[in-house]
């Protein structure tokens, strides 16, 4: 702060508006200056110097305007443009963010599905079942709404935003898998069969994974959630029913 100009001016400015930082410099100061005032006198001091320097640094810049002469145009779009839309933002940004013009808060329909439905043994793993042929998306009526019963994830949700999507039971492709693989598919599914049937623990870790894809009208990114039927789930009790 030993010049007062524009440059300085600036940055001085943003030295004051970072937080905290004047007040750390100026608890350091006084901590490690030899004075006679105290740190409320000093923090006063630090105002007040703070204060001058800036006021000397817009007397400066105002010397280079003539006295009397209009302000220019570009000095008005800029200073009185960027108030004015800031107070615009102010005053109607809460109104926008819940009103009906926030695409955030329009109903988002599904409009695609996809279903991959595979099977992990321990860390191997098996695609069996892959579709993307939706046979209806309608939405919920309030039967169905009722069905859903009291299941966490659509506490609050509105009805109108639920929608049924009905797959078609034929997968999209034959199921095509290589001979070594489907030999140990089978020998790991016997062993589970075997230690099932003989009341044995169950050694392999059996996880059902189905992955779901939905593509909405107004996100372009796909959402992928991901369901696992592990441990003692019905899927590995109808193991049993396999031969």
């Amino acid at each position: 702060m030993n010049q007062a100009n524009t440059i300085t001016n600036s940055a001085f400015t943003a030295y004051r508006a970072l937080p905290f930082i004047f007040e750390i410099r100026t608890f350091m100061d006084w901590t490690f200056t030899k004075t006679a005032l105290d740190l409320f006198q000093w923090i006063k001091f630090e105002i007040i110097f703070s204060t001058l320097f800036l006021a000397k640094c817009k007397w400066i810049s105002k010397q280079k305007h003539q006295v009397g002469a209009p302000i220019a145009l570009l000095m008005k779009i800029i200073q009185g443009g960027i108030a004015i839309i800031g107070l615009i933002l102010i005053i109607f940004g809460p109104l926008l963010i819940f009103s009906t013009l926030n695409p955030f808060l329009t109903v988002n329909p599904v409009t695609g599905t996809s279903v991959t439905v595979g099977l992990r043994i321990d860390s191997n793993y098996y695609n069996i079942f892959s579709a993307s042929h939706v046979s209806s998306i309608v939405n919920a009526t309030d039967a169905t709404f009722a069905s859903f019963g009291s299941q966490s994830v659509l506490t609050g949700v509105d009805k109108s935003t639920v929608q049924v999507v009905t797959m078609a039971l034929s997968s999209d492709t034959n199921w095509d898998i290589a001979a070594p693989s489907r030999d140990n598919l089978e020998g790991a599914i016997d062993r589970i069969l075997d230690d099932m049937k003989s009341g044995r623990t169950v050694n392999e870790t059996v996880n059902l994974i189905m992955e779901y894809s939905f593509i909405q009208s107004i996100s372009a990114s796909v959402n992928i959630i991901f369901f696992q039927c592990v441990d003692n789930c019905p899927f590995r009790l109808d193991l049993l029913q396999l031969n």
